[in-house]
């Protein structure tokens, strides 16, 4: 357990992967609010095998404690500079690019719904961290973007799916995170014909509550932001001939972050920003919460 009990002062050396800092700094804060300034200290290996020195820009962390009814609950809400999720290049963005990227990693106080923040969690620990390689930040188009996913990296998987939206959230997300899997796709029959799936096959016990759900557009948008969808919850659209499925990161007044797979670019997962323009475009949707 850590206590605050005087100003935070000095340095602190230590080897510790970044997806690890927010676990090991979020431990049973109870009391006051207080901000530590980090930096990263990195050696890489130069081309002939000397090691080098380099130091991340400094970034800060401020701690809040969080409360329940019943009193002071153990955690807190962490929030992280948005330098370490872009590494070199945020001196390169403008101000308003770097309010953006700050913008694409507030999500909110998630302890009321705590599947949702293990989702989100994993997400940021998985594929925002930059030590792990799975997503990179283009400044270019304001996203973060992986590589194209194979079958023989997931040979446990249907290499006829590897890299699809659901697989992708089911298989990868959903799997490590909470270890659950979600129902089939449901493929409503309308005007005679089978449409693309915007919605699952219910299943007893599932322990997965519908949100929202319509089936003529310019809804979206404000389903999200006015219906108390949260980051972490899941969307299944589909749109014309196509159907979707993606996760709520952050919200922000003029649209959402969300990570997907295989719309980018083909097999291939990302962190994308979606307009609300964008989503009152889509036609048929449903909005789940994972509830277990």
């Amino acid at each position: 357990m850590f206590a605050a009990l005087a100003p935070l002062t000095g340095s602190l050396s230590a080897t510790i992967p970044l997806s690890r800092i927010s676990e090991v700094l979020s431990r049973s804060f109870t009391q006051g609010t207080f901000t530590i300034r980090l930096a990263v200290w990195q050696r890489p290996t130069d081309t002939q095998g000397l090691p080098g020195n380099r130091i991340s820009a400094p970034f800060t962390v401020t701690m809040h404690p969080r409360s329940t009814e019943g009193g002071t609950e153990e955690g807190t809400a962490l929030n992280l500079s948005p330098q370490m999720y872009v590494g070199q290049t945020w001196n390169q963005l403008d101000t308003n690019q770097q309010q953006r990227v700050a913008e694409a990693l507030e999500f909110g106080d998630l302890s009321d719904v705590p599947t949702n923040k293990k989702i989100i969690d994993w997400l940021v620990a998985n594929y925002l961290d930059p030590a792990k390689e799975n997503l990179r930040f283009d400044s270019n188009t304001m996203r973060w973007i992986g590589e194209a996913m194979t079958p023989e990296a997931f040979p446990d998987s249907d290499p006829d799916l590897v890299g699809q939206c659901k697989w992708w959230v089911d298989d990868v997300v959903l799997h490590n995170a909470v270890s659950i899997n979600l129902p089939a796709n449901d493929y409503p029959i309308i005007d005679g014909a089978e449409t693309p799936s915007y919605l699952w096959k219910f299943e007893e016990g599932n322990e997965i509550a519908i949100i929202a759900q319509e089936t003529s557009s310019g809804f979206l948008s404000d389903c999200i932001q006015q219906h108390s969808s949260r980051s972490g919850d899941i969307i299944q659209y589909s749109q014309g001939t196509l159907s979707q499925t993606m996760i709520v990161g952050a919200k922000t007044d003029d649209g959402i972050w969300i990570f997907d797979s295989n719309f980018v670019s083909a097999l291939t997962p990302s962190y994308r920003f979606v307009s609300n323009e964008s989503l009152n475009s889509i036609e048929k949707f449903t909005i789940y919460r994972i509830q277990s």
